[in-house]
């Protein structure tokens, strides 16, 4: 996602929370290279993750999540300095906290990480379809509620 198209997705944001993601943007370096050999491990904090499947909202109303879901991975990713090269493994962790229920691993995590492998997968340049040089495994756990993404380099 280009640095255009993060601060149209903020363009009818109020004032406060469009500026921030100014200060944001102004910081952001993006991925230069892809063939690191270290992996990547980044905690996105407060990033809210809920399950599509069980939502009873029409869909524009689901997609203000979504959009800010995929801004803030590109926004946490996006300032690395390089991501490991592919084929990769990655790896989201749903961090829950308080009352938080955990969700159905079966179907109801996958798909609340949608937007989010949609994102990682974009930052490759490459699809989350069947085949793709990207390997998603979902997972959760109680602490400090956000989002872990870890990216490792994976043999082909």
């Amino acid at each position: 996602m280009t640095t255009a198209e993060l601060q149209s997705l903020f363009a009818h944001a109020d004032p406060a929370t469009a500026a921030a993601v100014r200060r944001q943007l102004g910081a952001i370096t993006p991925a230069r290279a892809l063939d690191g050999a270290e992996p990547v491990a980044v905690t996105i904090p407060h990033l809210r993750v809920e399950n599509p499947l069980n939502v009873r909202r029409h869909w524009t109303g689901r997609e203000p999540l979504r959009r800010h879901q995929r801004s803030m991975v590109a926004l946490y990713l996006g300032r690395l300095p390089h991501l490991p090269r592919l084929p990769a493994s990655v790896r989201l962790v749903r961090v829950y906290a308080g009352r938080g229920k955990a969700m159905d691993e079966a179907d109801g995590l996958p798909a609340a990480f949608k937007a989010i492998i949609d994102a990682v997968a974009e930052l490759y340049g490459v699809t989350d379809a069947p085949g793709s040089p990207l390997a998603f495994a979902v997972a959760q756990e109680r602490g400090e509620a956000g989002v872990r993404v870890t990216i490792e380099p994976r043999e082909p």
